[in-house]
């Protein structure tokens, strides 16, 4: 299995008002392991992260403008939550509303 110690972490942020969009994209038969993340909003928005599979990996947020949420990184091996196999990390929104996010992770082998 290639755990953080031997796969390195990696980052993405992306800027978005579409009310669905891939942060991280799925590879095959791996999964997408979230360490630490932060969003930020412009304006009044329901938000929430998922994988490809539709499957909820965070609470909904009802954000206003310039309201935000982060989470503290934890410390690998451990993470705060995973895709399932194959699919992508995405950011779903109730509205054309932009949304700045940041995550840190690593992709593992499903197992």
């Amino acid at each position: 299995i290639n755990e953080p110690e031997t796969r390195p972490l990696q980052r993405a942020t992306l800027t978005t008002a579409t009310t669905g969009a891939t942060i991280v994209a799925g590879t095959a038969g791996r999964v997408i392991k979230v360490i630490s993340y932060s969003l930020q909003s412009t304006g009044t928005v329901n938000a929430n992260l998922r994988d490809g599979s539709g499957n909820a990996l965070t609470l909904v947020w009802n954000f206003q403008a310039r309201e935000g949420v982060s989470a503290a990184a934890v410390k690998p091996p451990f993470y705060l939550f995973a895709t399932t196999a194959s699919n992508d990390l995405t950011i779903v929104l109730s509205a054309a509303v932009t949304v700045g996010i940041e995550v840190t992770y690593w992709d593992t082998e499903s197992s």
